[in-house]
């Protein structure tokens, strides 16, 4: 599988990827990008591999955070990055008969996904997100039936593709019943791509409960997980109404939308600030930015305490930006960054440079496209992804010419 952005805007703006990288680049070379960064700034010496944090807790009388950890030690901290991310503990949906499909190794979740290799007759991809749509590309190639069942989806077909609705049974006959009445026979493995919980297996009560906070204002005391969403959260970082001090701990990385890598570079400079200047925090301001953003969910959504904890961590595209832009101004960055106008663009076209960079792969042009982009600065990768939109609008394929005038 490949990354579903170009690594050009998904890169650390202090570490691009190295020259004649491939537009949408493997896990594999997103990999060693990763390693890379650690080696180029001597990070390997503060990293503690093949060891397992199993619990945390707040010491009031110290004030700081202590850290046991598989080996057995037990550390103390100043200062806690909560950084372990959100795709790793699955989310299964409670469909009748998913239970018997997952014990019998006929379902897996898209966690354990790698690679399209195994053959199989009939395969069925729930999930409507990226995962899901870009592993029934991959198992199209090699399954003889590949259905994509999501939620609200009209039935059709496409090749060998069929698109199917939600599913309200699993039959343990192989048979999958679909919300419009219709069914699949011979289902023979089912991927389920139904997303993840926010999990902190070691924290306890005392630090996070586990649970729907109270879902009426004011802002409650404490700090819940509902598995949705952590809350309350200053700037979607730093804990407001917990029993310990809100610039000691950051929780990186939850939200749902935006550019990951930059993103998180851009949350790390806050947590920077808020660490080494805790009273540039304003609790009060932070607090009316929560009351404010449950007032515009409760109206989009009704008093619906489970879809507003769904929604609270997800932002929109523009909202991604905005976000970034306030995170730089928070942090007062000697030369304050604002998201550059060249991403946006990118960001808007990125299914139609996804489509075009693969069909440059299958032609065998794409390493020629990249061969030596790069190797004189990063204005050479915009040049090459304004040069893909251009080909793919010169082509007049369908859905590309509504991005004819953002191509400069």
């Amino acid at each position: 599988m490949t990354t579903n952005l170009p690594h050009s805007i998904m890169a650390y703006k202090s570490f691009p990827f190295p020259p004649s990288t491939p537009v949408f680049p493997t896990a594999a070379t997103v990999h060693a990008y990763l390693e890379s960064y650690a080696d180029t700034f001597n990070l390997r010496p503060y990293i503690q591999l093949n060891t397992t944090v199993q619990h945390v807790r707040w010491c009031l009388s110290e004030s700081r955070w202590i850290v046991e950890v598989s080996t057995g030690e037990v550390i103390s901290f100043d200062f806690l990055i909560v950084g372990n991310g959100h795709f790793r503990v699955p989310r299964y949906p409670d469909t009748p008969g998913l239970a018997s499909w997952l014990m019998e190794g006929r379902a897996i979740h898209s966690a354990w996904y790698r690679r399209p290799d195994f053959i199989t007759d009939t395969l069925l991809v729930v999930g409507a997100g990226p995962s899901g749509q870009d592993i029934t590309a991959d198992m199209s190639s090699y399954a003889r039936v590949v259905i994509h069942s999501a939620s609200g989806t009209t039935s059709g077909e496409s090749g060998n593709v069929k698109m199917r609705g939600r599913i309200t049974e699993f039959r343990s006959n192989g048979e999958v019943v679909f919300e419009d009445g219709s069914r699949e026979q011979n289902v023979d493995h089912c991927i389920l791509a139904t997303g993840y919980q926010y999990s902190y297996s070691f924290f306890d009560s005392s630090v996070v409960t586990l649970e729907m906070p109270p879902h009426h204002l004011p802002i409650p005391q404490g700090l819940y997980n509902s598995s949705y969403h952590i809350f309350p959260l200053a700037m979607h970082l730093f804990p407001l109404r917990a029993k310990f001090p809100p610039w000691s701990i950051a929780f990186m990385g939850l939200t749902l939308r935006g550019i990951p890598l930059s993103l998180f570079e851009s949350q790390a400079q806050a947590v920077v600030k808020t660490f080494a200047e805790p009273h540039t925090l304003n609790i009060q301001a932070e607090e009316a930015k929560l009351v404010a953003r449950y007032a515009y969910l409760h109206k989009q959504l009704g008093d619906q305490p489970t879809l507003i904890a769904k929604a609270w961590h997800f932002i929109t595209e523009a909202e991604s930006f905005e976000y970034r832009d306030q995170l730089h101004q928070y942090s007062g960055t000697l030369d304050p960054q604002k998201v550059p106008e060249w991403e946006k663009e990118m960001w808007q076209n990125k299914g139609v440079l996804r489509s075009e960079w693969k069909k440059l792969e299958r032609a065998g042009e794409a390493r020629m496209w990249v061969d030596g982009i790069g190797n004189n600065g990063g204005d050479q990768w915009i040049e090459l992804l304004r040069r893909l939109i251009r080909q793919a609008c010169s082509k007049n394929d369908p859905g590309t010419s509504r991005f004819r005038d953002s191509v400069v």
